[in-house]
């Protein structure tokens, strides 16, 4: 694999000593390659052993090299799912609120894979029962 860099942009460039590029430059250039494939930050992450932002961080300091399909597509996503929330307030009489609901999941789902980032959602729900109230319960289940 071929490195993108001119030798010369890589002595000149403001590097840390610790950087990717020069511990690993073969490992720098698989990702860059993988980046230029079109495959997702953690995907990468995970098959070169690195962390999310070290790859959202070559991904940033080489976007002028990499195709940009991404981006646009990310940014259509987000622009499409700011108009359905909108669409929630303004004219949702005239679609079904299940409709909205998943189509606008299904976006923001796909705006955050393309830009690297994992979904994490935690719901919580907590429920609280008196002793007396469960007894009640329990009575009227007898009963039936």
């Amino acid at each position: 694999m071929k490195c993108d860099y001119p030798l010369m942009s890589l002595t000149t460039m403001n590097l840390h000593p610790n950087s990717l590029i020069r511990k690993e430059p073969a490992k720098y250039s698989r990702v860059l390659e993988s980046l230029k494939d079109g495959k997702g930050v953690i995907e990468i992450a995970v098959e070169q052993g690195l962390s999310k932002t070290t790859v959202q961080s070559i991904r940033e300091r080489n976007r002028d090299i990499l195709p940009n399909w991404k981006r646009r597509t990310a940014k259509a996503l987000g622009d499409a799912g700011v108009a359905l929330a909108e669409s929630l307030v303004v004219g949702h009489e005239n679609i079904p609120w299940s409709q909205k609901a998943l189509s606008l999941g299904i976006l923001l789902s796909k705006k955050v894979e393309l830009e690297g980032r994992i979904n994490e959602m935690m719901v919580i729900h907590e429920h609280s029962i008196t002793h007396g109230e469960l007894l009640d319960r329990f009575s009227k289940l007898r009963s039936l």
